[in-house]
């Protein structure tokens, strides 16, 4: 399994390679936050290792400052994605919030950033960073890395579907955070063939990813894949971009990502029990726990 791991990954970085143009957006501005390494976190922008060139502006990644003493092959690492015209510092806290768990997050800013199919390509150009990042002797994340995950906003939520939906078992968790479903796209039909986790959540008040919507795309998941859903309570379309006070979300993030990535079972009470910030809470499990 681990061989066919390792060449699926090579066809999504040739793949990547043809989008590399469209993938990235050019911004000046786009840095890792100071002082992150007194957190036990630290971060780097990506040089352009799979195709060639010179530095990308529009990818971080976010890593435990502990890696090099952590297993080789066991940190989970997952791509984030912004949503509509959203670009990559709206999203930088979860990248802060994985890599203080332990797991890696490569964050990518999408220059197609008002489509799925350009959020799309921002996450499979983040599988490729990841998988070449693990590949390369003078990176951080050097043989490190296990198994891979997906976490997109808004437009980049229903991509991270599509994307976990084409990957099959390579992605082993989808969080979709307030997926938004364009007029030219039906994330609730792609769902039918994922097999990853997948989590969905949304605002209690979100106008544009709305319960009713977010909730039918839920039921698209396949009835064989373990999946959750919830409501934030009281909160809009805009709660998850530059969150400040993420309140238990980004616990149940983690959470996700840690069971069901790095199959780490302290993490699986915080998926039952959330917190009271939650309501229209539904998690339907696979295992036998």
């Amino acid at each position: 399994m681990k061989l066919l791991h390792k060449l699926m990954f090579v066809v999504i970085i040739v793949v990547s390679c043809l989008f590399v143009s469209n993938a990235f957006a050019e911004d000046d501005e786009i840095a890792c936050p100071d002082d992150l390494d007194a957190g036990g976190i630290r971060c780097y922008k990506v040089l352009d290792t799979v195709c060639g060139g010179s530095e990308r502006k529009g990818a971080l990644i976010y890593y435990p400052s502990d890696i090099a003493s952590l297993p080789d092959g066991s940190v989970g690492a997952t791509t984030v994605t912004s949503g509509k015209t959203g670009r990559l510092p709206s999203v930088q806290w979860v990248g802060e919030a994985i890599a203080t768990a332990g797991m890696v997050a490569c964050l990518v800013d999408a220059v197609e950033n008002t489509t799925i199919p350009g959020y799309e390509t921002a996450h499979e150009t983040g599988l490729a960073i990841l998988q070449a990042e693990e590949n390369d002797p003078d990176s951080p994340l050097y043989g490190k890395l296990g198994d891979f995950g997906l976490i997109g906003y808004s437009l980049g939520g229903s991509a991270a579907l599509k994307v976990g939906s084409d990957q099959g078992d390579q992605v082993k968790a989808v969080i979709a955070l307030a997926p938004y479903d364009n007029v030219d796209y039906s994330p609730e039909v792609d769902a039918i063939d994922l097999t990853a986790a997948t989590m969905i959540l949304t605002g209690a008040k979100d106008g544009t990813s709305t319960p009713d919507i977010t909730s039918v795309i839920f039921d698209g998941i396949p009835e064989n894949v373990p999946r959750l859903y919830a409501l934030v309570k009281r909160k809009r379309h805009l709660f998850w971009a530059r969150n400040t006070n993420p309140g238990q979300t980004d616990d149940l993030i983690v959470a996700w990502m840690k069971y069901y990535v790095e199959r780490d079972g302290n993490y699986l009470g915080t998926i039952k029990n959330p917190g009271w910030q939650f309501t229209n809470y539904e998690y339907i499990s696979m295992d036998s726990e």
